[in-house]
């Protein structure tokens, strides 16, 4: 997978608080080569100069500190809840608007805490005069098109009211905050660029005894596992549902499992308790072979680099084997009644993916099984892929597909020029009609490969060229060069070492580049 390390950064930060020197040693914990640029709020259209120059622009300002009599005026009557969000909602559609003037900038911006300091007196109840619920809604109604947007609440649960504040600096320097939830904004700004760049674990390989069900199944038999929604059984339906929710972020499924492959398809067929499909598992490898020799099958299969599996089973024996002999992948090893959240931190997720792409995805894997016999019994290659009856469709993409477009860029890692694009910056792009992005479209006799792969041109330069591994070795690639060069005279193409696209860089460069 990329490393993100390899990259410098520009961070600048827009605060009315102080959070150095706390933040530039942490945020190097995460990065390797970033340079931080404190501005303070009061100053920072000054400042637009460094502004201009920062990749990330992180925008962090406290209401309380802002306005420090703002519950006793809430309180005493002097001000009204619509007159401070009024005043909210013009201060952030100005940092909006300035903001937007510097064109595409990655933004991040944390919201409002609540003020749940006074829970300690008046309990955990929801107070008439703590407004920041609505002052949170006007950040997310301002700012959800153009940035990201921290909760700073869910930082505030994790790291716990007494760890969070730091009231010697407060007074000192106007350092709020404390240095441990300050290591949590900066591993949450990490998060984001990680997800930016659809730098994340792509698949999951799951065990089936006591880790999809309790029990044995060549044992205890259907009837005796645990699975269900009460008693033990509860536990692994909670996982199942656990794993269901990355499914549907985009996360593939598959099984190894030892046991006989007619009983598990019987669980995943019958058994009331069982909130996995078939329907959700792309690959199966239910056997009795060595678990490394099933992996490395599945990675094949969907033709995945093995640095983006993970691989999930309660035997450390099993885990210890494919470590030895599949170093690349990451392993877990399964643990009941433990925290499963936490184990799973490698993984990033986009939260708008979109679950129609996800079904159409699984499906065409496991359709591949009959394109691998149709394969099979063709004489040779080319009347394989005659009988397929492959159509590919290429055309000018619509605003409906950018999410699918920017999925795809940043997932891509095999037959792509390995640039990356945020949706946000895909959509900036696609409103301002500066270059022309096409939508790769594939189907055949099994089913729809649905959109697999896009192209974006730029002043006769190729600045994205990327097609999904799943729609590899039938002539899509070929096709979307002829296009390309029936029509556009490209000069430049623009190309990124992604560690796994230098043999499709030759092709690329063979084709469009002569001198």
């Amino acid at each position: 997978m990329e490393n993100i390390n390899k990259e410098s950064f520009n961070i600048s930060v827009i605060s009315n608080i102080t959070i150095e020197p706390f933040f530039s040693r942490e945020i190097k914990n995460y990065l390797c080569d970033v340079n931080v640029n404190n501005i303070a709020y009061e100053d920072y259209i000054n400042k637009f100069e460094v502004l201009k120059n920062a990749d990330i622009i992180f925008i962090w300002i406290n209401i309380e500190v802002l306005f420090p009599n703002l519950y006793i005026q809430l309180m005493n009557g002097d001000l009204s809840q619509d007159i401070i969000l009024k005043s909210v909602k013009s201060l952030y559609n100005e940092i909006h608007n300035k903001i937007n003037d510097l064109g595409h900038k990655k933004v991040i911006i944390m919201t409002q805490e609540n003020n749940s300091k006074m829970s300690i007196f008046s309990g955990n109840v929801i107070s008439d005069i703590d407004i920041t619920l609505k002052i949170n809604e006007e950040i997310i109604d301002i700012f959800s098109e153009s940035a990201t947007i921290i909760d700073i609440n869910k930082i505030l649960s994790k790291v716990g009211i007494d760890n969070a504040y730091d009231y010697v600096n407060k007074y000192r320097w106007n350092a709020v905050y404390s240095k441990i939830l300050i290591d949590i904004v900066a591993s949450e700004i990490y998060k984001q660029l990680l997800i930016d760049r659809g730098i994340t674990k792509k698949c999951i390989i799951l065990d089936c005894d006591n880790v999809l069900w309790g029990g044995i199944i060549s044992e205890d038999g259907i009837e005796n596992i645990q699975l269900g929604n009460i008693g033990e059984g509860l536990f692994y339906q909670d996982f199942q549902r656990f794993i269901l929710s990355l499914y549907y972020h985009g996360i593939i499924l598959a099984i190894a499992s030892k046991n006989d492959y007619t009983d598990v398809i019987n669980i995943f067929d019958n058994h009331s308790g069982m909130l996995i499909k078939k329907e959700h598992i792309s690959c199966f490898q239910v056997n009795w072979n060595n678990k490394a020799e099933s992996v490395l099958k599945i990675a094949d299969f969907l033709n995945i680099g093995l640095d983006s599996i993970i691989f999930v089973d309660d035997s450390q024996f099993e885990i210890e084997l494919v470590k030895k002999n599949v170093p690349d992948i990451t392993t877990i090893l399964f643990k009941k009644n433990e925290d499963i959240y936490s184990q799973f931190n490698c993984i990033n997720l986009n939260n708008k993916i979109d679950p129609k792409v996800v079904k159409i995805r699984t499906d065409t894997y496991q359709k591949k099984q009959e394109r691998e016999l149709l394969r099979k019994n063709a004489v040779n290659y080319q009347e394989y892929l005659k009988s397929l009856e492959t159509n590919i469709d290429i055309h000018l993409a619509t605003e409906l597909e950018i999410n699918r477009i920017s999925e795809l860029s940043l997932r891509t890692n095999q037959c792509t020029n390995g640039i990356r694009y945020s949706l946000d910056k895909l959509v900036e792009g696609f409103k301002e009609n500066n270059w022309d992005l096409y939508s790769v479209y594939v189907e055949d006799k099994f089913g729809t490969l649905g959109l697999v792969g896009a192209i974006i041109i730029n002043e006769n330069a190729i600045n994205l060229f990327c097609l999904s591994c799943r729609a590899l070795g039938r002539g899509v690639e070929e096709k979307m060069m002829t296009f390309i060069s029936d029509n556009y005279q490209i000069k430049k193409v623009n190309f990124i070492d992604t560690n796994r696209n230098k043999m499709f860089k030759e092709c690329l460069f063979k084709y469009f580049v002569n001198d």
